[in-house]
């Protein structure tokens, strides 16, 4: 069975709940026999705004293939641009990555990059795809349903999540983040320190 999987992207680059079991799933079903493999968001261009997926080297005898200008990838940050996160992109990127991998099954451990044409192809071609869901990212944007302390319980008609999320990052900011550059230096030093301020300022 050919199972191909969509979550962030392998650590070191990716840490956290999400990307541990996804990894610990990965590699229990190469274990078990299976050719397993992950598509992650990647690099977001500059000037070069063509979606495509490229083939990366394997991590752990897994298959990695890039989406390369991806929806923007938000995390816990929020959104401002709400445009930016729903734009449209012609179906036959992923259709003939699909028809060239040929997975069995799709498993999609967030929606965060990934373009809804993406669905529209799998149901086109009859490919058995789960979700599993990680957090709150489908409903809230902050993915925690959770601000100033308390549990969202109410948002009064969106204007409460008008508000969280006007702390959200620029764009330019998360270009930034998902590019080379920054996957090479992300546990440097410095930007851990950086990252740690920005985090205590967050919570």
């Amino acid at each position: 069975m050919r199972i191909l999987h969509y979550a962030l992207g392998f650590p070191p680059w990716r840490t956290g709940g999400l990307t541990k079991y996804c990894v610990d799933l990965m590699l229990t079903q190469k274990e078990q026999g299976y050719e397993v493999a992950l598509l992650w968001p990647g690099r977001i261009g500059l000037i070069d705004k063509r979606v495509r997926i490229r083939k990366r080297e394997n991590w752990k005898e897994i298959g990695s293939y890039e989406l390369v200008n991806p929806l923007p990838i938000a995390l816990d940050e929020g959104i401002l641009n709400c445009s930016a996160y729903t734009a449209a992109v012609d179906l036959k990127v992923y259709a003939r990555f699909l028809e060239d991998f040929r997975p069995d099954t799709i498993h999609i451990h967030t929606w965060m990059g990934l373009h809804r044409e993406f669905l529209e192809v799998t149901e086109e071609m009859g490919i058995r795809t789960v979700f599993t869901s990680h957090d709150y990212y489908g409903l809230c944007p902050k993915v925690t349903l959770f601000h100033g302390g308390m549990t969202c319980d109410e948002d009064h008609n969106c204007a409460d999540c008008v508000r969280c999320n006007q702390t959200a990052l620029s764009l330019k900011k998360i270009t930034l983040m998902q590019s080379p550059l920054y996957r090479r230096l992300k546990n440097t030093h410095l930007l851990i320190k950086i990252r740690q301020k920005h985090r205590k300022e967050f919570f």
